[in-house]
């Protein structure tokens, strides 16, 4: 059965009016009895649906039949067309059980959509629909109603050839269900239109899988083209690891719910999907991988090299952990080539955009960890050992990155069968 939240539409059916009750026939006239036993109340009409009720019946009804719609195949022509230029899924704030504020994960989508159908459009609009699919046949969806900027009406009629904004946020899923895994995750927009005179378009025009750990951290391929100059940022302080230009071309490697890790002409690093045009973003999951990693990275000052990672149900001591986080740990060499010391505090792990973090305090005491005497890495120097972090539950390891004077050095980590590990 179908979990739909957030829906917004048709208006319901008349009230019934309410049965009258026919009165009784009057009685013989007869003596009256010496006593009356009391007379049984009667029976009380079953209460009618509020107006409110009602309402929220139809509203599921319409939500009901675009998910419904939206599982049909895609149509050669349903005569509206699609251009997605941004989707992501997103972890955003929500009013809970008891108007609890909580987190929930949402598909957010946005693009152009143009009237090819011949026709002048009166009614309807378009819809997105966030659908999940589990082991049994288990299925969960939410919508997003009525996704057009300027809505479908009579008095705003929407012409042939005409071209409309939309931008959709699905109602969310609580964020929980991102420990489980479903066997597919599809994402569309459905065109549900008429005109004046019975014409009808009820149709998906546009569809697409996305990885449903992109919420959190996943891979992607493609090329995007940037259209707003923002800095590329890495590290817990989000140093700027250089800056996009306008127009330019950009590789994407990793998806991190509303942000994108990209490869830049200045370099590499976190940027906000805003920043740029995705080309073709229903071909971004399919076959995507982390890109090709040695594991090492050098500049003129110092190099990096990762040699092992594993994850720890419990910390090793002295360390503590928080409840629901587990220690993360990396075998690290660190190499200064430079004629100055450089900073071990340097080293962090990047979970995705503003997760980076250094060290735990107290790791330098774990048996085996990185010796840095006074926070430093002489010239010449090469250290070796274990450093660990904190890992949250939902959390995934992207880079390990050391911060010199002349840049940072970035290795990536990402293992598709961990990041799938604590999943259900």
């Amino acid at each position: 059965m179908w979990g739909l939240a957030g829906c917004s539409g048709e208006e319901p059916a008349e009230e019934a009016p309410p049965a009258v009750e026919e009165e009784a026939s009057a009685p013989a006239a007869s003596a009256p009895p010496a006593t009356l036993a009391p007379a049984a109340p009667a029976a009380s009409a079953p209460a009618l649906p509020t107006l409110g009720e009602l309402r929220q019946a139809a509203l599921e009804s319409r939500a009901e039949r675009l998910v419904r719609i939206a599982q049909q195949p895609l149509p050669a022509d349903a005569g509206v067309q699609a251009t997605v230029l941004s989707m992501s899924l997103e972890e955003v704030p929500y009013r809970g059980a008891a108007g609890r504020r909580e987190a929930g994960v949402s598909l957010r989508l946005s693009g152009v959509v143009v009237n090819r159908t011949g026709r002048t459009l009166s009614e309807g609009g378009v819809a997105a629909v966030l659908a999940l699919r589990f082991d049994g046949d288990a299925q969960r969806a939410r919508l997003a109603l009525d996704a057009l900027k300027v809505a479908v009406t009579p008095e705003e009629p929407w012409r042939d050839g005409e071209s409309r904004l939309f931008e959709a946020t699905t109602e969310p899923f609580p964020r929980l269900m991102l420990e489980y895994a479903p066997l597919e995750v599809s994402a569309a927009l459905v065109a549900s239109l008429r005109d004046p005179v019975g014409f009808e378009v009820n149709a998906p025009i546009w569809r697409a899988r996305p990885s449903w750990l992109a919420a959190r951290v996943a891979p992607v391929k493609g090329e995007a083209q940037v259209f707003r100059a923002d800095p590329l940022v890495v590290g817990p302080r989000k140093k700027a690891a250089g800056k996009l230009r306008e127009g330019e071309v950009v590789r994407l490697l990793y998806q991190a719910g509303a942000h994108l890790r990209v490869q830049a002409a200045e370099g590499v690093g976190w940027v906000e999907a805003r920043a740029l045009v995705v080309k073709q973003p229903e071909a971004l999951y399919e076959g995507a991988a982390p890109p090709p990693s040695t594991r090492a990275a050098s500049n003129p000052e110092g190099a990096l090299r990762v040699h092992a990672l594993r994850t720890l149900e419990q910390a090793p001591a002295p360390l503590k952990l928080q409840p629901g986080e587990r220690a993360l740990q990396v075998e690290v060499e660190l190499t200064n080539t430079s004629d100055k010391d450089l900073r071990c505090s340097e080293l962090f792990v990047d979970f995705g955009p503003g997760s980076a973090r250094g060290a735990l305090k107290g790791a330098e005491a774990v048996e085996g960890a990185l010796a840095c005497e006074k926070d430093k890495v002489a010239p010449g120097q090469t250290l070796r050992g274990w450093v660990t972090w904190a890992r949250g539950r939902l959390e995934i390891p992207v880079v390990v990155g050391w911060s010199t004077r002349s840049g940072v050095l970035l290795v990536d980590v990402y293992d598709p069968a961990d990041a799938a590990a604590w999943r259900r």
